[in-house]
């Protein structure tokens, strides 16, 4: 299975998103620049073809089966992620962390 079609599949099975902000290349490529990264291909997939997903359900699951799991409940729409990376680095994340998604 490519990347692709694990996101394909995450994303129909846990999507709840139903006004998703895509992003363009103007976008990754403003992302990369300023935090001087280049981000993975798959994630690139992600958030172009579905952009800020939001997965709700997820942590019920993990809640209600008692498993063992962190969640990811949304994952951030590209023009915030320069925000709130620096944000969380003035709060004390340590710098070389890229804040792109976030649990419940």
């Amino acid at each position: 299975m490519f990347d692709s079609d694990i996101i394909d599949n995450f994303v129909s099975k846990w999507e709840r998103n139903e006004c998703s902000l895509l992003t363009t290349d103007t976008d990754i490529k403003k992302v990369e620049g300023e935090l001087k990264i280049h981000l993975p291909e798959s994630y690139k997939y992600l958030v172009q073809k579905y952009g800020d997903v939001y997965t709700p359900n997820i942590l019920d699951i993990i809640a209600d089966n008692e498993i063992d799991l962190v969640d990811v409940q949304n994952f951030a729409v590209l023009n915030q992620v320069i925000e709130d990376t620096f944000a969380f680095e003035e709060a004390g994340m340590p710098k070389g962390y890229i804040t792109f998604a976030n649990d419940c």
